[in-house]
């Protein structure tokens, strides 16, 4: 099991309800928002409990760099 910033953080990432979710693709820590509220998530920079700096999103940088390729932003050609 990936272990990440603290027992709490590793706690709410595993635990069933999933609102605090971690998306490894762009190396983020998500607050899930509910879908009847308009789905997505907020990226948290630090953890809530133990208050460590989370690590920098790859976001903008996969995105920068599929687009010098001819890619959209899902990795898929344009």
């Amino acid at each position: 099991m990936f272990e990440h910033c603290c027992k709490m953080m590793n706690f709410h990432i595993n635990h069933e309800d999933k609102i605090i979710q971690y998306w490894s693709k762009f190396r983020e820590y998500v607050i899930k928002i509910p879908e009847v509220l308009g789905g997505g998530g907020l990226v948290m920079n630090y953890c809530p409990w133990c208050g460590k700096k989370l690590p920098k999103s790859l976001r903008d940088k996969i995105f920068e760099e599929n687009q010098k390729k001819g890619l959209d932003l899902f990795g898929c050609p344009e």
